[in-house]
């Protein structure tokens, strides 16, 4: 069994945004309260959008935080995040395939993982940005990697944004 090994600087940052995803919760929390019972003004509506857009943009950035274990002799990846704090299981015999994507970030330049199902679609992602044993989660994955022929800036912003795309085999 193969767990993932956070690289230490990313775990003050990840209770940081932790701690934010709370703050603009409650802010959010607070700001439909006074829509709902207090006067409607547009400050109050205005400010209610910028607390939802920034508890999405961290939420999108946590749920790419994941611990990760793969059971190698069962074939079987199990990751915990903050959208699944129970743990989520998958099963690698029902992939076809791996595609590596290189990113781009303030951070640098970073290798991706995706798992592409039967249907050819991308659907689970590893960033390797996180872990410092990122070799060995994809060495773990005994799964043959795939080249993507779907080439452009679109389906480049598909996959990092909302992380499904359709494969051309």
């Amino acid at each position: 069994m193969i767990k993932s090994k956070f690289k230490l600087q990313y775990i003050p940052w990840f209770l940081l945004m932790v701690v934010l995803l709370i703050i603009f919760y409650l802010g959010l929390a607070e700001r439909i309260y006074s829509l709902i019972y207090e006067e409607i003004d547009i400050t109050t509506s205005l400010i209610s959008l910028f607390f939802l857009l920034i508890f999405l943009i961290i939420l999108g950035v946590l749920k790419e935080f994941k611990y990760i274990k793969v059971h190698m002799n069962s074939q079987k990846l199990i990751w915990f995040s903050i959208l699944a704090p129970f743990g989520k299981t998958i099963n690698l015999k029902n992939y076809v395939g791996v595609m590596k994507i290189t990113e781009y970030s303030l951070s640098g330049e970073t290798t991706s993982l995706y798992l592409i199902d039967k249907e050819w679609r991308t659907a689970g992602k590893i960033n390797g940005q996180f872990y410092s044993n990122f070799n060995e989660l994809m060495a773990g994955i005994d799964l043959e990697e795939v080249k993507n022929k779907n080439h452009g800036f679109i389906n480049y912003l598909k996959l990092l944004y909302s992380g499904r795309m359709k494969i051309k085999p």
